[in-house]
């Protein structure tokens, strides 16, 4: 009979797990620092925005949408035939 010796198995004995998420992080980093950038710009955007351009945004809403925003009438429509 033949025996084929097989190599003992070795188990890591180092904690991969911090090096893993270092790698990680280097990994996504460029994104996430791309992403905060794409957030300060609009939040730069809001900044500009005044109180005159809310007042006047807030305005020209009420009268694009008056008739659904108003409420009901207080008289029915007249009766059809």
């Amino acid at each position: 009979m033949l025996t084929v010796s097989q190599p003992p198995v070795q188990l890591k004995t180092e904690d991969t797990g911090e090096a893993h998420l270092h790698a990680l992080r280097e990994r996504f980093e460029p994104t996430r620092q791309a992403h905060q950038k794409h957030i300060d710009i609009g939040k730069n955007k809001l900044r500009k925005l005044l109180e005159d351009d809310f007042l006047r945004l807030h305005q020209a809403w009420q009268q694009e949408f008056a008739d659904i925003v108003s409420g009901t009438k207080e008289e029915l429509p007249p009766w059809r035939k």
